[in-house]
């Protein structure tokens, strides 16, 4: 019987990690390497977009439940798919809304009993907060459109009693 194995082990062939990586996939080689340097639009966009910020046990009860503007906040983690695919969403919609509401994240590995006083039991969960009450609860991976249609009729109709109130005179 003959053996498909080399007779001595001399005439293997030994290569490094990279090695078998550039020769199992060829194409990657002809890529030029990633470009660290920002282009300067890139740095206009991400100046211009406001983040959304950490919210942690420490902070909540001023950033949230005291807020003088309504708050979006997504309890997630930071290693969970579905959390992931949420972030870029919550940053557009930081930027866009950045006078009308405050957008931040409860990593709940690393403040739990956020979770647990508010019941999270799916990731992420977006809860709308004004007035230190919550408003609305968004659960499961959704997009920023659905997002918006469900917090534009509240905003709204939040502005329109702010609105109002303004023009009153209080004796």
């Amino acid at each position: 019987m003959v053996s498909a194995r080399p007779a001595t082990p001399t005439s293997c062939v030994w290569r490094s990690y990279s090695d078998s990586l550039n020769a199992r996939m060829p194409a990657a080689r002809n890529h030029p390497p990633f470009s660290a340097t920002p282009t300067a639009s890139e740095i206009a966009l991400a100046m211009s977009m406001k983040p959304a910020i950490e919210i942690n046990e420490a902070n909540f009860e001023s950033e949230v439940l005291k807020s003088s503007q309504p708050v979006l906040v997504e309890f997630a983690t930071g290693w969970s798919l579905p959390s992931m695919m949420m972030d870029g969403a919550l940053d557009e919609i930081a930027a866009e809304y950045v006078d009308l509401l405050k957008v931040g994240r409860v990593k709940l590995d690393r403040s739990p009993n956020l979770g647990l006083w508010y019941g999270i039991r799916c990731l992420p969960t977006i809860l709308y907060f004004s007035d230190g009450e919550v408003r609305v609860g968004i659960f499961g991976t959704t997009n920023k459109d659905r997002i918006l249609s469900q917090l534009k009729p509240i905003i709204s109709a939040e502005r329109e009693a702010d609105l109002a109130s303004f023009g009153k005179v209080t004796t």
